[in-house]
Parts: C-alpha cells; sequence; structure tokens
C-alpha cells in the first residue's frame, strides 16, 4: 500500500470517527425505511404529477342540478295529456271534422306522449295490450285499453295521467285467452264509430304507430278485413309529437342548458394521463349530478374519436395534443338530450404555450370546418325568399357541401341530424334522402362530423371531431335550446 493510499484511508476514518451519530442516524433511517417496505400493508404513494395524476378529490358538481339552473321548471301534466289526446281526436276526425279513424299502439314512447305510460309500465308479451284513442263529440277523445281479461285490475292500477273524471270515461275492453283479441277490438270501435254518429259504411282507417309489432298489426288488419283501412299512422298524425308545446321546450332548454353546462365542467377537469373511462365517470357524475337519468354517453380520445360511436375504455389515455370528445345526455322530465363537444385540456406551462397554440395545423382546419359545417345547417333554416318549404335534405346537404368544399367528403360518414325529444333518436331525420318539410316546433340535432381513421389517414394518426347542438325550428328559422351560441374553440365549448 503507498503512502498516498494509507493517508486517504486514514482520512476516510478520520472522517467516519468524526461524525459518528450522522452515520449512525442514516444507517437507522435505511434500516427502518427497508422494513417499513417489506411488512407494510399499505401502498407507499408515488410521486405524483400536477399536470397528469388524475387521483383528484370528487368534484363537486352539486350546481348543475336542474332546480338551480332551470328555476321552477314544471313537468308535464294531466290537462296536458288531456290536451294531446283531444288533439289527436281532431287528427283522426279530418280537416273538416267529417271523417272519423282509431290510432292503435303498444306500451312505447308514444304511448308515453298520450297516457303516461311506456314499456317500463307493461312488459310487451305474446298477448296483446293496446292504447286505442279514437275521436269523441263529446269529448274530443276517446281512450280505450285492451287488455287481457285476467289482467284488467293490474291494468287499472297503472299511473296513467289521467284525472279522475277522464279515468273514469276509460273504456277497458278485455278478451278471454280463447278469444281473438282483435276482433273483440274492432268491434269496440265499430261501436264507437257508431255512437259518434258515423255510419258504419262510412270508410275510416286504423293508425297502427310505427312500434307496433308485426304480429300485433297483421293481427288487426286481418281482423277489419276489407272494411276498413289499415296502416301506418300518417305523418300528420306523427308530426304531433314532432312539434313541440312551450311546456315540452321548457323542459328541452333545462336538459339542454345542464347538458352543455356539464361538458364545460368536466373539460376544465381534463388532465393529461387521464383514461377514456376517467372521463367518462366524470361526466356521468356531473349529468347524475344535474338531475338526468337514463344517461348515454361516448368519451373518446385521440385516433379513437374517429370512430363515432365507439365506447370509452381503461388503456387509451389522454396525450398532449389529443383531442376529447364527448357525446353525452340524458333524460330529464322524459325528454332527453344530446350534445357532442370535441374540445382540448386547458394549457399548462408544460402542455402550450397560450390557449391559441392547437395541436397541430390539420387538427385547426378540421375543427373549424365542422363548426362552420353547424353555422351552414343553421343558416339553411332560414327560408330567405320565404317562398317554399325548409325540407330535411336541405339541412344535410348544407352541412355536407361544406365539409366537400374542405375536402373531406368521404370523412363525413352520418346524417347531419335526428329528431330529438321522449327520445334520443325521432323523427324528423335530417339526411340528404328524406324530403319532409320541416315544422315550426321541431326540434332535433346539429351535428356534422369529420372522421379519419388511424388505417386510412395519410398522415397515420387519426382524428375525429363531431359538434352537436339541439336546434328548435322557429317561425323565422332555428333556436338552439341550450339558450348558448355553438362551441367557439376546443377550449371554449
Amino acid at each position: 500500500m503507498s503512502s498516498k493510499e494509507l493517508h486517504e484511508l486514514e482520512s476516510q476514518d478520520d472522517l467516519v470517527k468524526s461524525k459518528p451519530r450522522n452515520w449512525l442516524k442514516q444507517s437507522t433511517i435505511l434500516i427502518l425505511g427497508v422494513t417499513a417496505l417489506i411488512i407494510s400493508p399499505l401502498p407507499i404513494p408515488l410521486p405524483i404529477s400536477f399536470h397528469t395524476d388524475v387521483r383528484l378529490a370528487k368534484p363537486d358538481f352539486s350546481f348543475l342540478h336542474y332546480s338551480k339552473q332551470c328555476p321552477g321548471l314544471q313537468f308535464i301534466g294531466t290537462d296536458e295529456f288531456r290536451d294531446r289526446r283531444t288533439k289527436l281526436g281532431e287528427l283522426l276526425s279530418g280537416e273538416d271534422r267529417s271523417g272519423w279513424g282509431a290510432y292503435i299502439s303498444e306500451p312505447s314512447p308514444n304511448t308515453l306522449y298520450y297516457t303516461n305510460l311506456t314499456t317500463s309500465n307493461w312488459y310487451l308479451s305474446e298477448r296483446p295490450w293496446l292504447v286505442a284513442i279514437t275521436p269523441s263529440i263529446s269529448r274530443g277523445s276517446h281512450l280505450s285499453i285492451l287488455t287481457p281479461s285476467f289482467e284488467k285490475s293490474r291494468s287499472q292500477r297503472l299511473p296513467f295521467a289521467l284525472s279522475p273524471d277522464d279515468f273514469a270515461q276509460v273504456s277497458w275492453v278485455t278478451w278471454e285467452e280463447a278469444e281473438n283479441p282483435y276482433e273483440i277490438l274492432l268491434g269496440h270501435l265499430e261501436e264507437l264509430k257508431e255512437r259518434d254518429g258515423v255510419s258504419i259504411e262510412d270508410a275510416w282507417k286504423i293508425h297502427v304507430e310505427e312500434n307496433v309489432r308485426q304480429f300485433v298489426a297483421e293481427g288487426v288488419k286481418e281482423a277489419a278485413g276489407d272494411k276498413v283501412e289499415v296502416g301506418l299512422a300518417s305523418l300528420v298524425v306523427r308530426e304531433q309529437r314532432m312539434r313541440k308545446t312551450e311546456n315540452e321546450l321548457k323542459i328541452q332548454r333545462c336538459a339542454g342548458k345542464i347538458t352543455l353546462e356539464a361538458i364545460r365542467s368536466v373539460r376544465k377537469l381534463l388532465k393529461l394521463g387521464m383514461t377514456e373511462m376517467d372521463g367518462d365517470r366524470l361526466i356521468r357524475s356531473a349529468l347524475t349530478a344535474a338531475g338526468l337519468t337514463e344517461l348515454d354517453s361516448i368519451v373518446l380520445f385521440g385516433e379513437n374519436a374517429a370512430l363515432p360511436h365507439a365506447s370509452a375504455g381503461d388503456e387509451r389515455t389522454l396525450k398532449r395534443g389529443d383531442f376529447a370528445l364527448f357525446d353525452v345526455g340524458g333524460e330529464l322530465g322524459g325528454y332527453y338530450s344530446d350534445y357532442t363537444r370535441t374540445v382540448l385540456p386547458d394549457p399548462t406551462p408544460k402542455c402550450h404555450k397560450s390557449s391559441d397554440d392547437w395541436p397541430n395545423a390539420r387538427a385547426e382546419k378540421i375543427w373549424a370546418t365542422v363548426n362552420n359545417a353547424q353555422k351552414a345547417a343553421l343558416a339553411a333554416l332560414v327560408d330567405a325568399n320565404s317562398t317554399g318549404p325548409v325540407l330535411a335534405s336541405s339541412i344535410d346537404k348544407a352541412a355536407r357541401d361544406l365539409i366537400g368544399d374542405a375536402g373531406y367528403a368521404k370523412y363525413f360518414t352520418h346524417r347531419v341530424g335526428h329528431g330529438i325529444g321522449l327520445q334520443v333518436h325521432e323523427h324528423p331525420y335530417l339526411n340528404s334522402g328524406n324530403p319532409q318539410e320541416l315544422q315550426v316546433g321541431e326540434t332535433f340535432s346539429n351535428e356534422p362530423g369529420i372522421y379519419i381513421e388511424k388505417n386510412v389517414d395519410p398522415e397515420g394518426v387519426g382524428i375525429g371531431v363531431r359538434l352537436e347542438d339541439m336546434v328548435l325550428k322557429t317561425t323565422d328559422g332555428w333556436e338552439l335550446l341550450s339558450g348558448e351560441p355553438l362551441a367557439r374553440s376546443p377550449w371554449s365549448p
């Protein structure tokens, strides 16, 4: 050993001797730390990144509740249900009130509209249980219920939207197991027709609503024979439900408002590193706090947003430059909401210089193109010359032409909109093949999109953008039901 090495060894020994307590303290800490790792039943917390950790405290979304956002909101009462049946009676009588017809429905959204009953109240089985509404000279309309005889008492206990007087006027038409229920129903309808003073020889029609099962419709048609026309409910009849009353619109406006506010609130909570399921849980928590039920949610990040109706997963996380697509809604007082926003999380010092810093130029162009397509669809709702009707097909064409002019025609793969009310998807359907004239009071979605799947993307990335708002057709053009403007940017939805 050299003198130099000996000197270095002695120096190290002196250093140890000079700080025995520090050495002992450090050794003790090390031993205790290792022991804790071995015997502790609890996980040792890992360092938390402010911008990526998603283990956040549960947000308080109580401010979204409809009682706070829409004070004084009233749901549909028995008087409006009666008015609906009376209006249907008028439609079945024709413009000059000289005709006569019957409307037949199984439990469905249409029976919800007229009587407050759906399949949640009566399960569809092989035994027909039908609602029939007919004109009535004395009361405007008459309600009949076709029910198996042994189910009459149960039927009378259902939550019909009827006043005591209305309930007392209902005809309970029963049939035994060995009888033909459709023949019994036809006999009852003919009696009502004669009671209204309409000759039995006069032609009349049975309007079968669109949700009635085929074997039921065929049974009615066979029982009617050649003496009665049986067919799908006429457009005039179906339009009654499409055209919303002011009470319905108040509910729809509130549902739209709280849904859009929920999306905006959740966008502020987006963090890099969270999964699609994290986002889904957040938005469902917000919608539930708002008082919505029957929730529907699509939450997709990055290239997954190019799949219009895909489902959220636990594997895809939100990364820098990813769009986050939220297509969500729920039911309020029987009426559904449906909104979509494609957003970006708030910029951070590590992620973006400013909110004007888009992921890339293509992402900015695609988002702006979809936004402008929404505006084009709204503009098409205004009949500038007041010389003709506004067609459902023309709204789709306006949005599709704009997207096509931007070079993305083949990536707009669905219709521009659908009616919305007691169902998320109902008439009218806004597609290029529908010549239906849109009527004042109809409500529908306006939801253009561009979807470039990864496997066909020239850039090999994949990108999807959809924006959706609920719209009311008005005399002068349109109204956004949420009371809020279209999205301004991915940071201002």
